[in-house]
C-alpha cells in the first residue's frame, strides 16, 4: 500500500467537486483506509454543509446532520496543500488541518472500499438489519 503525501488541497478551497477531484488524485492502493474529508462533509443530509466553510461556520447545526459526527477527534486521510499538514475532524465537528504529530491521539474511522460489482440485496445498514453485500 501507498500513499502520496505531495498532492493535497487548501483549505480554503471551498469547492465540494474541487476538493473530490483532489482527492481523487492522491494515490491509495489498498482496500481498507481512512475516511476522506468530503466523505464525512457528504454524510450530511443538510447540503447547506457540504463545504468546508459552510460545515465549519454552521458545525453546531452542521454536526446534528451528519450522521458521523460523533463527538471525538479522528484523522482524515487527506494532506492538506501538499504538506506534512493532515486534515482531521475536530470533536465540536469543524474541519482543521495541522501539522502530522503522532503524539495527538485522535481516533481513525477505517473504509472498506468496495467494486462497482458489489451489490446490496438486503438490509437498510442499520445494527438490527445490516446490509448483506454479494
Amino acid at each position: 500500500m501507498s500513499y502520496n503525501f505531495s498532492t493535497g488541497h487548501e483549505i480554503d478551497d471551498d469547492n465540494l467537486s474541487d476538493i473530490i477531484k483532489n482527492e481523487n488524485s492522491e494515490i491509495w492502493n489498498g482496500k481498507v483506509g481512512v475516511i476522506r474529508a468530503s466523505e464525512y462533509l457528504r454524510a450530511n443530509s443538510n447540503k447547506n454543509c457540504e463545504t468546508f466553510s459552510l460545515n465549519n461556520n454552521n458545525y453546531n447545526a452542521c454536526r446534528g446532520t451528519n450522521w458521523m459526527y460523533d463527538s471525538t477527534n479522528w484523522w482524515t486521510l487527506n494532506a492538506a496543500g501538499g504538506s506534512m499538514k493532515v486534515y482531521y475532524v475536530f470533536s465540536n465537528g469543524k474541519i482543521y488541518f495541522e501539522d502530522y504529530n503522532i503524539m495527538n491521539s485522535y481516533n481513525v474511522r477505517p473504509v472498506v472500499y468496495l467494486s462497482s460489482s458489489v451489490k446490496i440485496t438486503d438490509g437498510d445498514g442499520s445494527k438490527s438489519n445490516p446490509f448483506i453485500i454479494e
